[in-house]
């Protein structure tokens, strides 16, 4: 067992985004990416946003809120589901891409 892992994303566009977690996902339309984003916070140490680059705007956007350790598992109908801190008290998450601002 090991830290989290932790690395350079690189789309095929030329977005780019460092200290990301491979547990990224695909909207189903292809058109969103969301990934979460290792950020250290003053008090807190390392924790994740929940970042999701728009392809065809080539922006990235965050979710409102920190997590512990993301693992995300579906982005279906606008929606992005899945664990945060899957090995201790894991907690289900949900977010709406509208909380994104798109």
């Amino acid at each position: 067992m090991g830290a989290p892992t932790c690395g350079v994303l690189r789309v095929s566009n030329g977005m780019r985004l460092k200290d990301s977690n491979p547990s990224f996902i695909w909207s189903a339309d292809s058109k969103y990416l969301a990934v979460p984003e290792w950020t250290q916070l003053r008090l807190r140490g390392l924790v994740q946003r929940l970042a999701v680059l728009s392809v065809d705007q080539r922006e990235v956007r965050y979710a409102p809120g920190m997590f512990r350790v993301l693992e995300l598992h579906s982005f279906e109908d606008s929606v992005i589901q899945g664990i945060d801190s899957p090995a201790h008290s894991p907690c289900s998450i949900r977010v709406p891409l509208a909380e994104f601002g798109w």
